[in-house]
């Protein structure tokens, strides 16, 4: 298997920030190269909370937006609104501030609780981190000695039953009924991306694609031969 990470890959120079809206509770921190200079969270949604968040973390470090020079953000798995408020965020930020791809970064919830769930003194039995998907299905990561192995799978119900006693679940906000008991991963602390081998396993470059699709939109006939 390919590994899609670049163990060479470290923090950036400069100021750079962390915008992460796709887990329940709203995370953004601003970092000076490996140095996490403040950390703002918020149980608001990404709607209400993202923009007064991050002024409130501007504010508190006297930076200004201008100094920020690359950007990093959450691509989940998590709320949907949440992941696409903040790549329109990011997206439009990066025009504004002259950010280009190679100042752009992303990781997934996961990756990063397993870096978290990691650096706490678990058992070194075989885990599995799960976030709820869609009803009846699960994101899976395996966690081989604690380490991430990469691959997000997806599971149906009856198979987090079977491994139900080897599974940690990272909440979402919303909640499908899981009637299976599971151990409970609060939620991480993304002050660890200052942390070089962190940051090595757990962030990849971003090739930001379009938010919206710029083209006029067509109108088509609706037919059930075409829409089956």
């Amino acid at each position: 298997m390919t590994d899609p990470f670049d163990i060479n890959l470290g923090p950036p120079a400069g100021y750079w920030m962390v915008l992460d809206a796709a887990t329940p509770i709203l995370n953004l921190a601003i970092f000076k190269e490996s140095e996490c200079l403040t950390v703002q969270q918020s149980e608001q949604t990404a709607t209400d909370g993202l923009f007064p968040l991050c002024k409130q973390l501007l504010d508190q470090t006297d930076i200004d937006l201008k100094q920020i020079s690359s950007l990093c953000y959450c691509r989940g798995p998590g709320s949907i609104l949440g992941i696409r408020l903040t790549l329109m965020s990011v997206k439009t930020w990066s025009k504004v501030l002259g950010v280009t791809n190679s100042q752009i970064f992303n990781y997934s919830s996961l990756h990063l609780a397993s870096a978290c769930i990691g650096s706490k003194n678990l058992d070194r039995k075989e885990k599995w981190i799960v976030s709820s998907w869609k009803k009846g299905f699960w994101n899976a990561l395996r966690l081989n000695n604690l380490r991430s192995d990469h691959t997000i799978e997806i599971w149906e119900d009856k198979k987090l039953s079977i491994n139900a006693e080897d599974c940690i679940e990272f909440e979402q906000k919303k909640s499908w009924g899981n009637k299976v008991k599971l151990a409970r991963f609060e939620g991480y602390d993304i002050s660890i991306l200052g942390q070089e081998n962190v940051f090595a396993k757990t962030v990849s470059h971003s090739q930001l694609e379009e938010v919206y699709h710029p083209a006029p939109d067509q109108f088509v006939k609706w037919s059930g031969k075409r829409h089956k």
